[in-house]
C-alpha cells in the first residue's frame, strides 16, 4: 500500500530518481534546548527536515512513529514549512505556542494529519485550537508575542546545506528523500551496530 502511495504522490508531482541516494554524514550538533520525543541520553538521535505541508513529509511519518518505541532513538523535527500567506508568524511559533498549553505533539501531529496548511484568520485559529484541545485566545495572544521572532528551522537547516524536504538525520548520517518504515529501521540497525550498541549479525 505504502509503496503504491509513494508512486502515486511521485507521478502527481512529477518526481524521477535518475541517481541512487548518496550515503553521506556531517558534522551536526542539535541545540541542547531543541525538542524531542524520547530520552535526550538516547544514543540515536533522528533528525526530521520537513514541511506540514510535503506530501512526502507525511509518507515518513509511519516510518518515524515507529523508531518513538525504541528505548535508545530520540526523534526531533526542524520545521521548514513556509510561512503562511499574509501571516506575521509561521507553524514553528504555532507549535511552539501550543507547547505553553502543552501541547507541542499533539498539534505537531494535528499539522501533519491536516497536510493542507491552517489558516490564520481568528475564527480559523479558534477552530483549530479546539481542535486539538487548547485555548484558542491564549494561543493567539502569543502568536501575536512571539510571531515576528526568527525562526530557527530554516536557519537550522542553511547551516547544513538543507534545501529541500524531507531529509532526515540518524545522527550523522543523511537520509535524503522519502523513506520506508524498513529503511529507517534498517539505518537505526547499521548505526547501533557502528556505536557497538549490538553486534552486526553472522
Amino acid at each position: 500500500v505504502r509503496e503504491k502511495l509513494v508512486q502515486a504522490l511521485m507521478e502527481k508531482h512529477d518526481v524521477k530518481v535518475v541517481l541512487a541516494r548518496p550515503d553521506r554524514r556531517v558534522k551536526f550538533t542539535l541545540p541542547d534546548e531543541w525538542p524531542r520525543r524520547g530520552s535526550e541520553s538516547a544514543p540515536i538521535r533522528v533528525v526530521e527536515f520537513g514541511s506540514y505541508l510535503c506530501p512526502f513529509c507525511r509518507v515518513l511519518q509511519e516510518g518515524l512513529s515507529s523508531l518513538r518505541k525504541d528505548a535508545d532513538v530520540q526523534v526531533a523535527f526542524v520545521d521548514l514549512t513556509p510561512r503562511p500567506q499574509g501571516s506575521q508568524w509561521t507553524t514553528e511559533h504555532l507549535v511552539e505556542c501550543a507547547a505553553k498549553q502543552g501541547k507541542r505533539w499533539e498539534v505537531h501531529d494535528a499539522l501533519y494529519k491536516g497536510g493542507k496548511g491552517i489558516g490564520t484568520s481568528d475564527q480559523e485559529l479558534e477552530s483549530f485550537a479546539s481542535g486539538v484541545g487548547i485555548y484558542g485566545e491564549r494561543l493567539r495572544r502569543c502568536l501575536k508575542e512571539t510571531g515576528s521572532q526568527p525562526a530557527q528551522g530554516p536557519r537550522l537547516a542553511t547551516s547544513l546545506g538543507v534545501a529541500s524536504t524531507p531529509v532526515v538525520l540518524v545522527n550523522e548520517r543523511v537520509l535524503l528523500g522519502v523513506q520506508s518504515r524498513e529503511q529507517l529501521q534498517n539505518a537505526i540497525r547499521e548505526e547501533r551496530v557502528r556505536l557497538g550498541l549490538t553486534k552486526e549479525p553472522m
